[in-house]
């Protein structure tokens, strides 16, 4: 047995015994509460303060971290699978508040969206739907930005961290994220950066910044490009249906879907500030508008058929 697994198991009986405090809630619950600090221990990012969890009622969300007094508040009307995913989800926003209480919301989200994916191991066609039919993606901090669980701030975190996932060194990539002391598209750029420095990832620094990486991820939605999966950054993941692969079913065009080349070109136009990049593929082609807010955290990626 490894040192690693050792000091695994030695954490997880730790945890088990810990002071921390389920309020109001059960053995059952109690168990969920270690199964997925467990889960994030056993990838390395073990918490090193006890994290309080209560169920209470709410008419604002199902589940909460409250950073300030490092506690999560759980519905009761959740159920044991929504329980367990929730979990993780707050546990991470915990995690990554132990290196920085001030990472920007679509970030922030965006951690933890892909931790529950990866936990939970189900691809949100729920989200697939929504961008199908409303192919809009938000990256903002700014507070109306609609994190419920029907609006568009955890879909477009997702899309986002996924993609930065499959293409900038996965579990480091993630790691160096989680644990950085910047925050928004500076965490992001720097841990590229390192990742590239390292020889963990192999693009060019030059592609490794926040406007290149808009770009990219922009086609990528679009496009899915398989061979991009591993020789470029014009895909998504092999799971994601492209926005251009939507339009094809819903016009039924078959010359369309028969269309193989693939040719990119950036047209920048500036209106209203904004970056307007046109792409063609497959027969099919798109607008994909960027809008800047002037604050260097802040993007709205809408792509236009």
């Amino acid at each position: 047995m490894t040192l690693k697994r050792i000091l695994f198991f030695i954490t997880t009986f730790l945890l088990a015994v810990s002071s921390e405090a389920a309020h109001g809630t059960s053995s059952d619950l109690n168990s969920l509460i270690q199964d997925a600090r467990s889960f994030l221990c056993a990838k390395s990012f073990c918490l090193t303060k006890p994290v309080t969890v209560v169920v209470e009622n709410s008419d604002d969300y199902f589940a909460f971290y409250h950073a300030q007094q490092n506690k999560i508040s759980l519905s009761p009307t959740l159920d044991a699978a929504e329980t367990q995913l929730d979990l993780v989800h707050e546990f991470t926003h915990a995690y990554r508040h132990q290196f920085n209480t001030n990472e920007v919301a679509w970030l922030d989200e965006g951690l933890a969206k892909l931790m529950e994916y990866q936990y939970g191991g189900v691809w949100p066609v729920s989200y697939q739907e929504r961008l199908r039919h409303n192919p809009r993606i938000v990256l903002s901090n700014d507070r109306r930005v609609d994190f419920s669980r029907g609006g568009d701030g955890y879909p477009s975190s997702f899309w986002l961290m996924i993609y930065l996932y499959n293409h900038l060194g996965g579990e480091k990539f993630l790691k160096k994220v989680l644990e950085s002391p910047f925050s928004g598209w500076d965490n992001i750029e720097r841990a590229a950066r390192e990742l590239q420095a390292s020889g963990d990832i192999s693009e060019p620094v030059a592609f490794l910044k926040r406007d290149q990486i808009l770009f990219a991820f922009s086609v990528a939605l679009f496009l899915n490009d398989e061979f991009a999966m591993k020789y470029g950054l014009f895909s998504i993941d092999t799971h994601y249906e492209p926005l251009a692969q939507a339009a094809w079913n819903d016009s039924n065009n078959l010359a369309e879907k028969e269309k193989t080349t693939i040719n990119y070109f950036k047209n920048f136009i500036s209106t209203d500030g904004c970056e307007t990049y046109s792409v063609r593929g497959h027969g099919a082609s798109a607008v994909v508008s960027v809008a800047r807010s002037g604050s260097a955290g802040d993007a709205f990626i809408q792509l236009c058929f």
